[in-house]
């Protein structure tokens, strides 16, 4: 996973990729909320209704879908239907790849995939922003009919810049744990609950707080994010087991 490390910003992936896992589950540590950041002003939307841009926010797509589980649950329930049908195939991870471009690409010029983790029940994928490889938003993708949706945990809660729940006031403010600090958390949450478990070397800083990714006996096992000013933990139960990783920016 490369590093973005530009300002301070802590994420941890509430990557409940829910296309046929369990959400639920999320380990969070240390309850608080960051602090509120305005919204950007320049975003376009592309899906009317589910993702809809609200009017003069500059929200970004994908974010009313009614409550921390909304648009993962009907993945979920789409895969158990699929289990018992075996015409449908699974998409190859360059499908994964097309799909999460054609989405970065609707939110505007400023946005680029930076990243698609595959797991055994669905694709996570890491948008940026061009002009300054911060991290913007962080989406999951049906691994099916490779569907793109917004994933709702800190890349929805804790997002200062692109999250509607911060979006509620004028007042900026950014991460106050540096890239480091929130690297120590993470690994010192891994070595409770994940015997043996190591972080991986690089990281991506969003507006609020830093994802990761960790390794165990070597290989890639599973992500998670950090709160940018509380160091909550937030790690997405249910991904099942790692398949393959597509950088496309350096």
């Amino acid at each position: 996973m490369r590093t973005w490390i530009i300002g301070a910003g802590v994420t941890i992936v509430a990557l409940a990729l829910g296309v046929g896992a369990a959400y639920g589950g999320s380990r969070l540590i240390k309850a608080n909320r960051p602090q509120i950041q305005q919204a950007v002003q320049s975003v376009r939307g592309n899906v009317p209704g589910r993702n809809e841009v609200v009017p003069q926010t500059g929200i970004l797509p994908g974010l009313r879908n009614g409550g921390a589980n909304g648009p993962l649950q009907g993945m979920m329930e789409r895969m158990r239907e699929r289990r018992n049908r075996a015409s449908e195939t699974r998409i190859t991870m360059d499908q994964a790849v097309q799909s999460a471009q054609t989405y970065a690409a609707g939110l505007g010029s400023n946005f680029q995939l930076a990243q698609v983790l595959e797991f055994q029940n669905g694709f996570y994928a890491v948008i940026t922003e061009k002009d300054t490889g911060r991290g913007a938003a962080e989406v999951l993708i049906d691994p099916f009919n490779g569907e793109v949706l917004r994933e709702n945990g800190p890349s929805v809660k804790w997002n200062l810049k692109y999250g509607p729940e911060q979006n509620t006031s004028a007042q900026k403010s950014d991460n106050t744990v540096t890239i480091d600090q929130a690297r120590l958390a993470a690994q010192a949450y891994l070595d409770k609950a994940h015997a043996g478990a190591k972080l991986n070397e690089a990281g991506y800083a969003f507006y609020g707080y830093y994802t990761f990714d960790y390794s165990v006996d070597g290989k890639t096992a599973g992500v998670l994010s950090i709160n940018g000013t509380t160091q909550q933990v937030w790690e997405p139960v249910g991904l099942g087991a790692f398949v393959a990783e597509k950088e496309l920016t350096k």
